[in-house]
């Protein structure tokens, strides 16, 4: 894995399971699901098989998972194209 360089980068590696992508997970589950941490294996199935957890009162689930499947991505590849460091802290606040 480009970002952690401690793993073979499998799907479920570069969108859940990478150590410097799932705090990012754990702070949305934590803000819009108050879930946190969530297993890793309830993200991938929510990411998978779309049986999403509850819509928060203001927000579509698909919406917040969207979102941060497209920030996860974004800064993946800066990372790989620009040599933008990784930075989950970033995203979090983002």
């Amino acid at each position: 894995c480009q970002v952690c360089s401690q793993f073979t980068d499998t799907i479920e590696h570069f969108l859940v399971q990478c150590p410097a992508k799932w705090p990012v997970w754990c702070a949305l589950y934590n803000h819009f699901f108050s879930s946190c941490p969530p297993k890793q294996s309830d993200v991938l199935s929510h990411i998978f098989s779309l049986k999403l957890p509850p819509d928060p009162l203001d927000i579509r689930s698909s919406q917040i998972i969207g979102s941060v499947l497209g920030e996860l991505w974004r800064a993946h590849w800066r990372l790989i194209f620009d040599d933008i460091p990784f930075s989950s802290s970033m995203i979090i606040s983002s």
